[in-house]
């Protein structure tokens, strides 16, 4: 069994990259964390505590397992088409994207999280803002390195 685990790690380790690494934690962030919190939050605190009012309705419609199912759905569809962009775009402005995303879902959880605790939350609005200018700053930030600095990744 030890000899299997060891073999596995070495499989994963030699074969995970930066990128494949923030895909896998935008996914986790994102979609499973963020997602999984939002419903908690939701079957706890009623659903009109959510501020997203697709991911209330899906909560409504669907349930529990429905909304974190279809959360993580548009994850999915969302990473794939930044993957499927990412030919296109440079190496560094991809990896910035994911960055905005990875730190998007850390925003929800807390966010969520602060409702479920009782604390008062950050603003809707303000999470919104904050999200949107990083992802603006970091496509620059990576577009930057990428015709400017990097030759090779």
């Amino acid at each position: 069994m030890f000899r299997v685990l060891k073999a596995l790690v070495t499989i994963i380790l030699k074969n995970i990259t930066l990128q494949r690494g923030l895909y896998s934690l935008a996914f986790l962030a994102f979609g499973v964390g963020d997602g999984i919190t939002s419903a908690y939050m939701m079957s706890s605190q009623g659903p009109y505590s959510e501020a997203n009012p697709v991911i209330r309705t899906s909560f409504m419609i669907e349930g529990f397992d429905g909304m974190v199912m279809f959360k993580l759905w548009i994850t999915f569809i969302m990473l794939l088409a930044i993957y499927v962009k990412s030919y296109s775009n440079g190496y560094w402005t991809v990896n910035f994207v994911l960055f905005a995303i990875i730190a998007g879902g850390l925003m929800g959880i807390y966010s969520n999280m602060s409702v479920i605790n009782g604390a008062a939350p950050p603003e809707p609005g303000g999470i919104l803002l904050i999200y949107a200018a990083m992802v603006l700053i970091f496509i620059q930030i990576g577009s930057f390195i990428d015709t400017h600095i990097a030759c090779e990744h």
